[in-house]
C-alpha cells in the first residue's frame, strides 16, 4: 500500500518536532515521555499542513539544526484568523540560535494580517532581528507549581483567606450574573488593550461567555465572582486540563478587575484562594502569558518561571516593560 500523504506530512515534520521536543524537555517541571513526543509531532504536522505554509531548515531535512515556518490559522483561539509561525534550534548552538532569528523574520516580512508567534526563551538572542521587521515581545509565558507557589506567598505576604476586609465578597460565579462578568471583560479590556488585545473582540467574548456558562453549571469548577455590593467588580476563573502531554494536571487562570478594586491587594488573595484549591486537587503546574505588571511581580515572588515569549506585530510594550518587572527575562 502506497503511504498517504498523512504519512508524509509525519515523515517530514519527525525531525523538526525531535529538534522542538528537545527544547521543551529542557524546562523544569515537564514531562519528557513517549505521550510528549508524540503530541509535538502531531503539533509540527498540523502546522506544516496549514494553508499558505513556508518552511525553511538549517542543515538537511533529516538532519536539521534549526528551523522556521509560518502558516495561515483560520479561525484561531482567539475567533479570528492569523498568521501563526514557529520555529526551533539547539539552545547551544549560537548560529543556529542566530540563523532562527533572521529566518523567522524574513519569513515574518510575507506575513498579513494578525502575525503570532510564540518563541522559547532559549531563543532570546533572535528577538533583534523579529524587532527589525516590527514583531515584538506581548507577553511572558510562566509556569509555577501551585504548591511552592502557595507556600511562597503566604510566607512572604500571608493574605487574608477572604476579602472581607476591602468590603468586598468573593464567592462562585451564578448564572444570573453571567452578562454582568462577560461586560466587565468588554469593558475592562476595551479600555486597556495592551493587556489583551483580543479580549473585547465580540468572537472571542462569545467564547469566553460558553465556557463560562459551562463553568457556572459546574459545581467542581473554579469559577468565582467578586462583588461589592450588589456590583460585580471581578471575575476569577482557574481552568484544569486533565493529564496534558507536558505537564500532566495543569490549569489556566483568568483575572479580570474593575479599576475600582485594582491596586488595593485583592490579588493577592484571590491567588491564596485559587492556589489552595489546585493544590488540594493536584494541579501540577500552573501556565499563562501575561503583560501585566502585577501579575509578573508576584510571579517572582511566587517562583514561577518563564517558558516562552509571546511575539505579535506592532506589539503594545516595549521590551523595556518586560524588563522592568522580570529583570534577566531578556538577558543572555
Amino acid at each position: 500500500m502506497a503511504p498517504s500523504a498523512t504519512d508524509a506530512l509525519r515523515a517530514r515534520a519527525r525531525p523538526l518536532a525531535a529538534l522542538r521536543h528537545r527544547t521543551l524537555a529542557r524546562h523544569r517541571g515537564v514531562r519528557d515521555t513517549a505521550e510528549a513526543r508524540a503530541w509535538t509531532l502531531d503539533a509540527v504536522a498540523a502546522a506544516l499542513a496549514l494553508p499558505h505554509v513556508r518552511l525553511r531548515v538549517l542543515g538537511t531535512a533529516t538532519a536539521p539544526r534549526a528551523f522556521a515556518l509560518q502558516g495561515l490559522v483560520r479561525e484561531g483561539w482567539h475567533g479570528r484568523s492569523y498568521v501563526s509561525a514557529l520555529g526551533d534550534a539547539d539552545p547551544d548552538d549560537a548560529e543556529a540560535v542566530a540563523w532562527l532569528g533572521r529566518a523567522l523574520a524574513e519569513l515574518a516580512l510575507h506575513r498579513s494580517g494578525e502575525y503570532l508567534l510564540d518563541l522559547d526563551v532559549a531563543y532570546r538572542a533572535a528577538l533583534p532581528a523579529l524587532a527589525s521587521v516590527g514583531v515584538g515581545v506581548d507577553s511572558v509565558v510562566l509556569v509555577g507549581e501551585p504548591r511552592e507557589a502557595l507556600e511562597r506567598l503566604v510566607a512572604h505576604r500571608d493574605p487574608p483567606p477572604d476579602l472581607r476586609h476591602l468590603g468586598l465578597q468573593l464567592g462562585r460565579l451564578r448564572r444570573p450574573h453571567l452578562g454582568a462578568a462577560v461586560a466587565l471583560r468588554r469593558r475592562v479590556f476595551a479600555a486597556e488593550p495592551q493587556w489583551a488585545w483580543f479580549g473585547a473582540w465580540p468572537e472571542h467574548l462569545a467564547r469566553i461567555e460558553a465556557a463560562w456558562a459551562e463553568a457556572c453549571e459546574d459545581r467542581a469548577s473554579l469559577l468565582y465572582a467578586i462583588h461589592a455590593g450588589d456590583q460585580l467588580v471581578g471575575v476569577c476563573h482557574a481552568s484544569i486540563q486533565e493529564d496534558t502531554p507536558w505537564w500532566g494536571r495543569k490549569a489556566g487562570m483568568d483575572l479580570v478587575f474593575d479599576p475600582s478594586i485594582q491596586g488595593r491587594g485583592v490579588i493577592w488573595t484571590v491567588y491564596r484562594v485559587l492556589l489552595e484549591r489546585l493544590t488540594r486537587r493536584g494541579v501540577a503546574a500552573f501556565v499563562g502569558g501575561t503583560a501585566q505588571p502585577a501579575v509578573m511581580r508576584l510571579a517572582a515572588l511566587m517562583g514561577r518561571w518563564p517558558r516562552s515569549l509571546n511575539l505579535r506585530s506592532q506589539p503594545s510594550l516595549p521590551l523595556a516593560h518586560f524588563q522592568s518587572h522580570l529583570p534577566g527575562i531578556l538577558a543572555g
